[in-house]
């Protein structure tokens, strides 16, 4: 069997003793950053139950062992590496046996993402050793998300997706509207919706970025943090920014981010087209010390996507006391409403007026959005309050109390 161990706890022995609120298995398709927020969000949601008395969270990662150099895993959390090529896992009944094994030996398993590998495997061996199961979309139900690849997806989702849904105890979304989209997919049980959680140092040096890319200099800065694919809405910004730009000689947009799909080499085309390359700075992925940085540098974050699940990166820079200007996809529509930036449609224009009203907003009403921006983070996407809604919806699977603090999409009739 393919697998790698991180610690002396095994993964994957199904007579190893239980603890109090049990194995819980934190399931997904890559651990590299460069894949997107959900390589950050679940090892960290794993590192903070792990934290809780009685909790043995462990990680099942279906990504190869290159991606561990780049990830950023707790150490303390057990990793254990399974094969993601799916003509194997049909082809090796001991692999299929083994990992059947580890999903019997946990009290429940977590799927992280949709129409991948992992989620296959790991649901059919949850259902084959009568183990309870939850699955986590991240935005993968979305309208936009669905449309991608549709013809494809709707296959697969005939023969094999719908069933693993439809035999998960229950689905965590993480906003209303991701609820939603899985009763409009089919599921019919409890969906409970918790967000994603951010932990935000308690320093950051924006001069690190400034001496890093002298470019920057004194200007104030519009920011883009996430992979650089089409779906984040990267050319809507870049279209929007050509037909303001020469208003704010002042300013500069960063694109900070990995190359996905190649997007990054046509959006330098993008930039020659519009003539806008002077106006942009592009930094490939921030990790780190160098992505906080960026975050205490600029003015703005900016994040028009078509498809969304629940940004981290948005978040952090709520949490950063940053005014965002996202799309109504990134399914955050507390940020109008708290006053802590805007929410558009996914229309160039539009996003060219926010941003002058932006740019033109006076010190004072900054200096409140800014501060509503943080407040916002702090009360609703801090660790804590996500872990403690994870820890009673696990206790609840696992026959505990129906969790109080929880917001439930009730079961559809």
């Amino acid at each position: 069997m393919w697998t790698m161990e991180r610690t002396t706890i095994r993964s994957d022995s199904p007579t190893e003793q239980m603890t109090a609120k049990g194995i819980w298995l934190q399931v997904l398709s890559h651990i590299d950053p460069r894949f997107g927020g959900m390589s950050a969000a679940v090892p960290k949601l794993a590192e903070e139950l792990r934290k809780r008395q009685g909790y043995d969270t462990r990680i099942i990662a279906f990504s190869s062992p290159e991606e561990t150099r780049e990830s950023n895993l707790p150490s303390d959390v057990p990793l254990t590496l399974w094969p993601p090529n799916r003509a194997k896992w049909m082809t090796d009944s001991n692999l299929r046996r083994r990992f059947q094994a580890t999903v019997q030996a946990s009290s429940g398993v977590h799927i992280h993402g949709l129409w991948e590998g992992s989620t296959l495997a790991a649901s059919l061996a949850a259902r084959s050793t009568r183990t309870p199961y939850i699955i986590s979309p991240h935005g993968m139900l979305e309208s936009w998300a669905l449309a991608n690849k549709r013809r494809k997806k709707q296959v697969y989702a005939t023969f094999f997706e719908r069933r693993n849904l439809s035999g998960a105890v229950c689905v965590h979304a993480l906003t209303r509207a991701e609820a939603l989209d899985c009763r409009k997919f089919g599921f019919k049980g409890p969906i409970a919706i918790i967000p994603n959680g951010i932990d935000i140092p308690t320093t950051y040096d924006a001069s690190l970025f400034r001496a890093r890319f002298p470019r920057v200099k004194s200007k104030r800065v519009l920011l883009f943090l996430g992979r650089v694919h089409y779906k984040k809405g990267i050319d809507l910004l870049l279209h929007a920014w050509a037909k303001i730009s020469d208003r704010y000689p002042d300013v500069i947009l960063v694109i900070a981010g990995p190359d996905s799909e190649g997007t990054v080499a046509k959006m330098a085309q993008l930039l020659v087209k519009l003539d806008i390359s002077s106006r942009v700075l592009f930094t490939d992925m921030l990790k780190g010390s160098a992505k906080w940085s960026a975050l205490a540098v600029s003015d703005y974050f900016i994040l028009p996507s078509y498809s969304e699940g629940l940004s981290v990166a948005t978040l952090e820079a709520l949490g950063c006391g940053l005014p965002i200007i996202i799309s109504e996809q990134c399914n955050l529509p507390e940020v109008e409403e708290s006053g802590a930036g805007w929410q558009i449609r996914t229309d160039v224009d539009e996003l060219a007026r926010t941003l002058i009203t932006a740019l033109d907003t006076s010190p004072a009403t900054y200096a409140t959005m800014s501060s509503r921006a943080e407040a916002l983070a702090q009360k609703n996407f801090s660790w804590k309050s996500v872990t403690d809604s994870i820890d009673q919806l696990y206790q609840w699977i696992n026959g505990g109390p129906r969790p109080s603090s929880v917001e439930f999409l009730e079961d559809a009739v």
